[in-house]
């Protein structure tokens, strides 16, 4: 299965947010659960070094982060944008990079995500459905 890496943090949590199943269906879902945490903590390195890249570092060359985000405030307002802006471009590359999981049962995948009992956020329902697509497709 081909996805875009953008998808990936809603794949996970939907296909770890399944409800009790049985054995033979919990052993298919975990392989890919395993296969999915490894490239989602790849995307998630890549997108903090984007981050660190770009944000304001102190004086020891480490970044500032305040109130749980990174700073990116400049003096000037064209500045901040332009870092913002720099950095939005760079997580959409990152965003769009393809990544291939493979899927030993499709179906049971499709099943597991199609009846989980993960309450997805705004606008995850329409993530969803890329992937139940993406699982019908690569299972042609």
């Amino acid at each position: 299965m081909i996805l875009k890496k953008g998808l990936l943090t809603v794949f996970y949590k939907t296909i770890s947010g399944g409800k009790p199943v049985k054995f033979s269906i919990a052993r298919v879902r975990d392989v890919l659960i395993r296969k999915v945490f490894d490239e989602l903590h790849a995307y998630e390195t890549d997108r903090k070094a984007i981050y660190e890249e770009f944000c304001n570092k102190d004086a020891e060359g480490k970044p500032i982060i305040e109130n749980g985000s990174y700073s990116f405030l400049k003096e000037k307002k064209e500045d901040t944008e332009k870092t913002i802006e720099s950095v939005q471009k760079e997580l959409d590359i990152l965003n769009n990079e393809e990544v291939e999981i493979p899927v030993a049962n499709q179906p049971i995948i499709k099943d597991c995500i199609e009846n989980t009992e993960y309450k997805p956020e705004a606008g995850e329902v329409e993530l969803i459905e890329i992937l139940i697509s993406a699982l019908d497709h690569n299972g042609k």
